[in-house]
């Protein structure tokens, strides 16, 4: 709010800033078809919809910048591409629910998030943990180095992010099956599985990252 009008049209990034935590909401609710569908073990259909909605986010927010929409344009998109995703994931996911054969008694609900619950906090807390850490950094770029600065180091950020996710597709790919094994309580099977995973995800983070941080160092110079 206190830079707020270092900017061209502050009314604009107020209006931005709103639409960016609405689609920050809408993301949340509207992933959780993707989630399901992933759970299921259609981890390729899951990815080819995520890279489709990202495909279209990208394009959509290309478009409204020329149309000069500005910083409205990546919220925007955001929202329409998100609702695409929802969309063809829920109904991917109600397909393979019609040919399984539906349960004779109801789900006890209360049941499963007893089982859920010891790993889904934890999640939260990692998922929480990251945005935020994130976010910290981000506002100490800001206060010290000034808005500019501030955007150069989003922008590295993203691509930083975009290594992340290739890297991280080794072990991802993986998880339904994982989650298998440790529903059987079959360590052994879930070590062999994600050991060698994990080493290529390691492995493939680094590579990439020693090959862009240097080009960053040279384009913000």
């Amino acid at each position: 709010s206190r830079h707020a009008h270092e900017t061209s049209a502050p009314g604009v990034t107020w209006l931005a800033w709103s639409l960016t935590l609405i689609l920050a909401v809408w993301e949340v609710y509207a992933g959780w078809w993707s989630t399901y569908l992933t759970a299921l073990n259609r981890v390729l259909t899951a990815a080819r919809l995520n890279c489709l909605a990202h495909g279209l986010k990208l394009l959509l927010a290309a478009a409204m910048l020329k149309a000069g929409m500005g910083l409205l344009a990546v919220p925007l998109a955001g929202l329409v591409a998100g609702g695409v995703q929802r969309l063809l994931a829920r109904r991917e996911c109600l397909l393979i629910l019609s040919a399984w054969p539906q349960p004779q008694r109801p789900a006890d609900t209360r049941g499963l998030l007893r089982v859920l619950w010891p790993n889904s906090w934890r999640q939260g807390v990692i998922g929480v943990g990251t945005y935020l850490g994130a976010n910290a950094t981000a506002l100490i770029c800001l206060e010290v180095f000034g808005l500019a600065a501030n955007a150069q180091y989003g922008l590295s950020l993203q691509l930083l992010s975009v290594i992340h996710g290739l890297a991280a597709a080794w072990t991802a790919v993986k998880w339904p099956e994982l989650a298998q094994h440790c529903a059987r309580g079959d360590l052994v099977a879930m070590r062999r599985l994600f050991q060698p995973r994990l080493w290529l995800q390691l492995l493939t983070f680094v590579s990439l990252a020693g090959v862009l941080i240097p080009q960053i160092g040279r384009a913000h110079v």
